[in-house]
């Protein structure tokens, strides 16, 4: 079954890719990541190492936090494939810009 919800993950991550990459606002190594290691692996990565909030900063300017990677994360279907840290951390990063997530 998680097998089964990471692959959900995977495909629901690159739908949101696509309408981020319309944005302008969307990180290339997180889709060579997901390409190489699947999604849940990607935005795992992208929440521990990205510092650089950036396209997350304009994604927040154009009204669109709704497409982050964080506020997929937080979406209760995909909580299950998330630690209680990593959610903690995305939930914050969101709430930081004003989001409600």
């Amino acid at each position: 079954m998680t097998i089964r919800l990471e692959d959900e993950f995977h495909r629901a991550l690159e739908n949101h890719v696509y309408a981020d990459i319309k944005s302008h606002s969307f990180p290339m190594f997180l889709l060579q990541a997901m390409r190489r290691h699947g999604g849940v692996f990607a935005a795992k990565q992208l929440l521990g190492i990205s510092t650089d909030r950036a396209g997350l900063v304009q994604l927040c300017n154009q009204g669109r936090l709704d497409l982050s990677v964080e506020s997929l994360m937080l979406q209760e279907r995909w909580q299950p494939l998330f630690s209680v840290d990593e959610l903690k951390l995305a939930r914050k990063r969101l709430t930081d810009l004003g989001f409600d997530p």
